[in-house]
């Protein structure tokens, strides 16, 4: 049985993994598309106003630049925060993992 932290941390390396130029786009979309529900929306918060997209609206841009030619040699990964209390609330106990890539 996988705890609830290792789920989460698998969910991040398969986010992740989607937007590397490597082969295999097209099985890592697919297993991207697997971790949103139907209805999902992704909200882009950073720069200027919040962009919403659907699932298929952040996926296939994003797809497209993997496989045209337009991003070559490109990978992304979460990034790591440094806690900034030692608390052992379930709100505190764990850094944050952002998204790197310029989505």
């Amino acid at each position: 049985m996988t705890t609830d932290h290792e789920e989460i941390a698998e969910i991040v390396r398969v986010f992740f993994a989607a937007f590397s130029t490597e082969d295999g786009v097209t099985e890592r979309m697919t297993a991207l598309r697997y971790l949103f529900l139907p209805a999902a929306i992704i909200i882009r918060t950073c720069g200027g106003e919040p962009t919403i997209y659907g699932v298929e609206s952040f996926i296939a841009p994003r797809e497209r630049m993997l496989t045209d030619g337009t991003l070559t040699d490109s990978a992304s990964g979460p990034r790591t925060a440094t806690p900034t209390s030692t608390a052992t609330s379930p709100t505190t106990s764990a850094p944050t993992a952002r998204p790197v890539a310029g989505a």
